[in-house]
């Protein structure tokens, strides 16, 4: 319980894992970066568990909040990643940030 290994996933690919419990002939595995709902039961004598960084990369570190999203230069953008968000459903009225800027909204990779 507790060793770092790498294992590999319902969807074949291959991530870091920490041993979370052990049985007979299986692991309960929690793999790196992911909440809890996706641990899962491994086979001990499975293909799908190698020594540590085998087949896997470390896990990048989560995003600073403050950092800015390239929209604009540093947070005098008004793009911070908390700030935009949580604005996101506002209604606020007054000058904006910047000219053209009006009433727009990312809409993602959504297609018309």
């Amino acid at each position: 319980v507790g060793d770092e290994l790498d294992a590999m996933d319902s969807y074949s690919k291959w991530y870091g894992a920490t041993i979370k419990t052990v049985e007979d002939t299986r692991v309960y595995v929690k793999f790196e970066g992911y909440a809890e709902k996706y641990n899962e039961w491994i086979d001990r004598a499975s293909d799908k568990l190698a020594p540590r960084r085998t087949h896997s990369q470390p896990f990048p570190k989560p995003r600073d909040s403050s950092v800015s999203t390239g929209y604009g230069s540093g947070s005098s953008s008004g793009y911070s990643y908390n700030g935009y968000y949580s604005s996101y459903n506002s209604n606020e009225e007054g000058t904006p940030d910047h000219v053209g800027a009006v009433g727009l909204r990312n809409l993602g990779n959504t297609c018309f």
